[in-house]
């Protein structure tokens, strides 16, 4: 998961060094300002490489020719399984009016909507990074320099926080989560 998010993190990184270089160079070319190319060079790649992905993300395990047969076996298996429980009817369906009701009065709804209003509204710290930096007096290019290094320590020190508590928390004798802790 911590190398999941460092790619957020990278992208904040080297989003605000692109942006950097383009409004600190762009400015006036072919006629356009700068925040036009930063859309268009920052949008051009995103569209790039989401067609890039559409060629080289698999289908299926069994389509992915980096998977062993073994862990192809694995994957396909889990998927039956999956589909199978997903296809069984115990009788206890309940129409959607009535499951909106109990998601209604169910306080676990409220916690988690709260939770991840706090999560979404932490996150969006990143989106003002640049213009608390702009605060420190200077210039637009430089304080969007200023915002990758406290990105790039983060993913260093997410991914070491995660080698450590891998290392920490985990028993090579046993298998299990050490210090008591069963994972199943």
């Amino acid at each position: 998961m911590s190398i999941f998010y460092s790619g957020s993190l990278l992208s904040g990184a080297f989003g605000n060094l692109i942006a950097a270089g383009i409004l600190g160079g762009l400015n006036g070319t072919r006629g356009m300002e700068a925040w036009q190319w930063l859309y268009i060079i920052e949008g051009s790649f995103t569209c790039f490489v989401g067609l890039i992905i559409c060629f080289i993300l698999p289908d299926f395990p069994h389509t992915w020719k980096l998977l062993t047969p073994e862990m192809k076996h694995v994957a396909n298996r889990r998927m039956a399984l999956d589909a199978a429980e997903a296809d069984v009817d115990d009788g206890t369906a309940v129409n959607q009016l009535e499951g909106l009701k109990m998601a209604f009065t169910d306080p676990k709804t409220y916690i988690l909507a709260f939770m991840y209003m706090c999560i979404n509204a932490s996150a969006s710290f990143q989106n003002f990074f640049p213009t608390l930096t702009a605060t420190l007096g200077y210039n637009k290019t430089v304080s969007l320099l200023l915002v990758a290094p406290p990105y790039i320590f983060m993913v260093f020190y997410s991914i070491a926080h995660n080698y450590m508590s891998d290392r920490l928390f985990h028993s090579p004798s046993t298998g299990q989560a050490g210090r008591g802790i069963r994972v199943h």
